[in-house]
């Protein structure tokens, strides 16, 4: 698919402006999110579940209540513990069932602003837009060190444009589906 003349190709504010756009899902999920933690220190099995659905429709199925106990309990180590970044990651990383979207998908709902979601089409278009080195699309989504080039590098840009975390990602998703997917 070519882009049209007047869509965005470069890291701007317009960049995000143009390609980010409204998910209902998610903002309702970050509510619940926020809800939850403000009464306790880890989150629901029915909302550990809505965010594994929500990342990959697949999964839950696949879940049973020893594996959600594990998740709560990871949950509440990442809440309640000093860790670092790399930590945090790990600890959900190493549980059964959990890769790096997905767990950087959990710790984006704990830390909104912390946390990127490292997803194929995001890394596409960072790897296409060359703003992250030119790598393996294996080692962005499934290595710790990958994962964090990839968190700063959308950190960066973040930081450089006071733009959300998720409208960053939503930006990057949309583009590579609509204007780099054939």
């Amino acid at each position: 698919m070519d882009l049209e003349e007047n869509e965005p190709r470069t890291v701007t504010q317009d960049f995000f402006e143009y390609w980010s756009n409204l998910d209902i899902q998610y903002h309702r999920i970050l509510g619940a999110v926020k809800k939850e933690l403000d009464n306790s220190d880890t989150l629901s099995a029915s909302l550990i579940e809505e965010i594994l659905y929500w990342k990959y429709p697949g999964l839950p199925s696949k879940m049973n209540s020893e594996r959600y106990a594990q998740y709560q309990e990871a949950i509440t180590n990442i809440r309640t513990g000093e860790l670092n970044t790399k930590e945090k990651i790990t600890i959900l990383e190493e549980l059964d069932g959990i890769g790096f979207p997905v767990a950087s998908t959990i710790l984006h709902f704990l830390e909104p602003e912390n946390f990127p979601i490292v997803d194929e089409r995001t890394v596409k278009a960072l790897l296409y837009l060359e703003v992250i080195p030119q790598g393996s699309l294996y080692h962005y989504r499934k290595t710790i060190n990958g994962f964090l080039e990839y968190r700063d590098a959308i950190l960066v840009i973040k930081n450089s444009s006071n733009i959300s975390l998720r409208k960053i990602d939503n930006a990057l998703f949309s583009f590579h589906k609509f204007a780099l997917s054939s």
